[in-house]
């Protein structure tokens, strides 16, 4: 396969740089530049709130990052959408550095490119949500903690569970299990058992929980140490266990409210679309990787890797598997497909 030219990069930035004074589109979008320009004006960085009113759903790093960028921009167009559109040209990068460590250069801007070309990340960069960034710091940390596992270098399993923290900060505890499954999948099936049992991890899990404190401590002042805030009508709110569990596994086990009856197929169902024009290719390579480990009495041999398809597997089942569902919620594992 012949070697893609950097300049098919340069071209993909360019059209999605075209996106940035493109007017922002409702309904979730345009709240969060309004969140992240309210937050710009206040100085509350670590006590979200939406038009004077307390906001507990989406954790802080987009208004961050937006606020922040709006501070030196403007409070317009190109000052919230911006940090989106790096995020997504860094998760291009990310991906093909992945795809180098797992196969080769050709494969890896052939990754990179599917990634940057698809029908969902031209959605990403002018519906501006939390998945661009969720995707972003999400194919960033399986990326590092893959150099880790074959330079065994402390640096890159740090960077990669900085990237898990920030990605928390992004969307929620999503960021930790999509790489806890991709590289579960992976030893897995590679009968690498050690490979769950490192003292370095310890380090890493040390950094998350440091690098969480500020926003934890946000939510604490903002609802648990108020318990008689009213929030969706109930008194006793605790932000903390909002943000921790409710949000994302109360989706599936009930304890979060929100239900909109989306049936397990319901996100490929939008990959349909979103991954265009790809998703045929996709679906054919899922099927038959699937049939080879199957061949294979699920063992992998060298040189193979189940880090991207039982990442994006397993990463389905879960995210399928809650009780309310938005197309834009496969975005996170599209690097992996």
């Amino acid at each position: 396969m012949p070697k893609i030219p950097f300049w098919v990069f340069l071209f993909v930035a360019a059209i999605h740089f075209t996106a940035v004074r493109v007017d922002i589109m409702d309904i979730d979008a345009s709240q969060y530049a309004e969140i992240s320009r309210e937050m710009m004006e206040s100085g509350s960085y670590l006590q979200i709130f939406d038009r004077g009113r307390d906001y507990l759903d989406k954790p802080p790093f987009l208004f961050w990052v937006s606020a922040i960028s709006m501070k030196i921009f403007g409070a317009n167009n190109f000052g919230y959408r911006l940090p989106s559109i790096l995020f997504a040209l860094w998760s291009l990068f990310a991906t093909y550095r992945l795809g180098r460590l797992l196969y080769n250069e050709q494969t890896a801007r052939a990754a990179a490119l599917v990634l940057g070309c698809c029908q969902g990340m031209f959605l990403m960069t002018n519906d501006v949500r939390t998945d661009t960034i969720l995707m972003s710091w999400t194919i960033t940390a399986i990326w590092m903690i893959r150099e880790w596992e074959v330079k065994r270098r402390l640096g890159w399993l740090l960077g990669g569970c900085a990237s898990i923290a920030f990605g928390m900060m992004t969307k929620g505890p999503v960021a930790l299990i999509v790489p806890v499954l991709a590289f579960s999948a992976d030893w897995i099936f590679k009968r690498r058992w050690k490979n769950f049992f490192q003292w370095e991890y310890f380090a890493g899990i040390a950094l998350i929980a440091l690098l969480l404190v500020p926003m934890s401590i946000g939510l604490y002042q903002q609802y648990d140490s108020h318990p008689e805030k009213v929030i969706d009508g109930k008194t006793g709110v605790s932000g903390l266990r909002f943000f921790y569990w409710v949000q994302s596994f109360g989706r599936i086990t009930g304890e979060n409210t929100w239900d909109n009856n989306a049936p397990f197929g319901f996100l490929y169902e939008n990959m349909l679309w979103a991954f265009l024009p790809w998703i045929l290719l996709f679906t054919v390579a899922l099927v038959v990787s699937i049939f080879r480990l199957f061949r294979q009495r699920l063992m992998l041999k060298d040189g193979q890797e189940w880090l991207t398809t039982g990442g994006f597997i397993l990463a389905y089942i879960a995210l399928g598997s809650s009780r309310y569902q938005l197309p834009h919620y496969i975005f996170v594992v599209f690097p992996l497909a």
